[in-house]
């Protein structure tokens, strides 16, 4: 771990300037997130925190690394049923303020305009908290010796996020998988384990949706090794956040690519990483809704069926 992101995590100090000093740390903090170790730790914060922002996602795994649901101290109070425990301390997140303020327009008219700026919020981690129970991982995918709980669901969920079509051959080449931009398609390597063939489907999608179109990628001046840490980070959150062995996940090439870069250019990077990750899962998650709902359907539907025909005959002979 690194001065910005102590294992233990850490707390701002009082300060007459908080919202100062909190930007100073994450501004100085980015660079050290590329460091091997604490990128992969980073994208484990990312995976339980896609819906905040980026800023908030690198604050939250700087102070609290550990941290598994955070909200306001009348948030866990109000939506949850839980409190929290005497002499915790809060960890500092960036937060909009909304104010409304009367203004005229060109005519001389008055209207009211809402204004929105950031200060610094406090939130809690669940850790912090006592009692209500909540459930955390509705989603959570079980695993036992390389095979997953539900592979079918996850697969076919996984084939619609794609919006491309994925066919899978014994031979590619030595390749696990590959997105074809010119032919718009997917090719996944038959034959391997229910998590490779799962993580290979999920990092090829992330290609196919973040790398479809060149003129993009050419006005940044993305390079392949950029690409790939792009679509590998976006794999990883996804598989950490639905709880597929990432294990076998490697960053070692991330410290050399990441090398002589300047600071807007790897938030840029962690922000499409950020964004792409947050609308997959929720793409995933749906289509895994329809899913079960589907499913349910047509496992429901000769009862149906049957229920009908029932209330028929019964009508007939009355």
């Amino acid at each position: 771990m690194s001065d910005f992101f102590p294992a233990e995590g850490f707390r701002f100090p009082p300060s007459e300037d908080m919202k100062s000093d909190v930007m100073e740390r994450l501004e100085n903090g980015v660079k050290e997130l590329f460091e091997t170790d604490q990128y992969r730790e980073f994208l484990k914060t990312m995976s339980k925190f896609h819906d905040y922002s980026l800023n908030n996602c690198i604050l939250i795994s700087m102070q609290c690394p550990e941290a598994t649901r955070v909200a306001g101290f009348r948030a866990w109070q109000e939506k949850f049923e839980r409190t929290v425990k005497k002499g915790e301390k809060g960890i500092r997140i960036i937060s909009p303020r909304i104010r409304k303020e009367e203004v005229k327009d060109k005519n001389g008219n008055s209207k009211v305009e809402e204004r929105i700026s950031f200060g610094i919020g406090v939130v809690f981690d669940k850790n912090q908290t006592e009692g209500k129970e909540i459930v955390l991982d509705p989603f959570l995918i079980r695993e036992e010796n390389g095979f997953l709980e539900n592979f079918g669901e996850i697969k076919e969920a996984l084939t619609t996020t794609a919006e491309i079509p994925i066919t899978f051959k014994e031979d590619l080449g030595g390749a696990s998988g590959f997105f074809r931009r010119n032919e718009k398609d997917i090719c996944i390597r038959s034959g391997m384990t229910e998590i490779d063939t799962i993580s290979t489907m999920i990092h090829e999608i992330a290609h196919s949706r973040l790398h479809a179109d060149i003129k993009p990628l050419k006005e940044r001046k993305a390079t392949r090794g950029g690409l790939e840490v792009e679509a590998e980070s976006v794999s990883f959150v996804v598989s950490e956040y639905f709880g597929i062995d990432t294990s076998q996940s490697s960053f070692g090439y991330v410290a050399s690519w990441s090398k002589g870069k300047d600071l807007p250019e790897l938030k840029g990077s962690l922000d499409i990483i950020k964004k792409e990750s947050a609308e997959m899962i929720r793409d995933i998650e749906q289509n895994l809704i329809k899913g079960k709902t589907q499913s349910r359907a047509v496992q429901e539907e000769p009862l149906k069926k049957e229920l009908q025909t029932a209330a028929q005959t019964n009508s007939r002979n009355r």
